[in-house]
């Protein structure tokens, strides 16, 4: 547990929401290449945690460049918090800001569902996502961050061909197929930085994650879900909102 500036609330329904069913995909063709700082030059990996302020807090960390349109700030997580046989309690997400008219805006959220596997599996399905919508937003420089430091080490070694990535053979399997994916995702995009994000400043991504309980589901939001008031706007997005919020702001959290 930790403390974060908003408070937590109950977690009621999320409103109904076009959805699309996103099957694990496979790996795709890659590079014969290190995905790292040493390999491509428009990755950049660092796998140091993010360094806390004097008192121990940290903040949701901005776009390097808040010029209008240049960067984009990609937040995400994994979530899992139960077993299959209860329904789909495993998720993950991406949230993806940029600066429009010199304000940070959500040009898109996602929120998906999936089998509960392992909590590694799901912080790279929500790495997976983050950088999946960049390249359909045609985004040229991203900077994305996680909360979860094995996912962005395990990536910083770049293609997992014959290593051992999970505790048994089905999970090294597909956790090796999602590694890999995403390191052809990141070869794709102009300039890309991946860093570390302490969990208490990526509350936004971790309520999100909790969304949707389908397996294979992906349920988009955008700034308008997020501008709602009153009745119109369900408690879960409140929640996020005040975090969308505070992270604007520079709000100090306490992980």
């Amino acid at each position: 547990m930790h403390d974060v500036t908003p408070a937590n609330a109950p977690s009621p329904t999320v409103p109904d929401a076009p959805s699309t069913t996103i099957p694990d995909a496979p790996s795709t063709t890659i590079p014969d290449a290190q995905s790292s700082a040493e390999g491509f030059d428009n990755i950049l990996i660092s796998t140091e945690l993010q360094e806390l302020n004097k008192d121990g807090s940290v903040s949701w960390i901005k776009p390097s460049d808040m010029s209008d349109g240049v960067v984009s700030r990609i937040d995400c997580d994994g979530a899992l918090y139960g077993k299959e046989d209860k329904g789909c309690l495993a998720g993950y997400s991406c949230v993806v800001r940029i600066v429009k008219n010199g304000k940070l805006t959500v040009l898109v959220a996602i929120a998906g569902g999936a089998r509960p596997d392992s909590s590694l599996v799901h912080e790279m399905q929500g790495v997976r996502c983050g950088y999946r919508q960049a390249l359909d937003r045609n985004l040229h420089q991203v900077e994305l961050s996680c909360d979860c430091i094995e996912t962005i080490l395990h990536i910083a070694k770049g293609l997992a061909r014959e290593r051992v990535v999970g505790k048994n053979s089905r999970r090294s399997k597909r956790m090796t197929a999602i590694i890999n994916n995403i390191i052809s995702l990141q070869g794709q995009i102009k300039y890309s930085r991946m860093f570390d994000m302490r969990r208490g400043a990526n509350e936004v991504a971790n309520q999100i994650a909790h969304f949707i309980t389908k397996p294979n589901d992906e349920v988009p939001f955008k700034q308008a879900d997020f501008d709602k008031e009153g009745n119109q706007l369900p408690e879960k997005l409140q929640i996020a909102k005040e975090y969308l919020v505070h992270d604007a702001k520079g709000t100090k959290y306490f992980p």
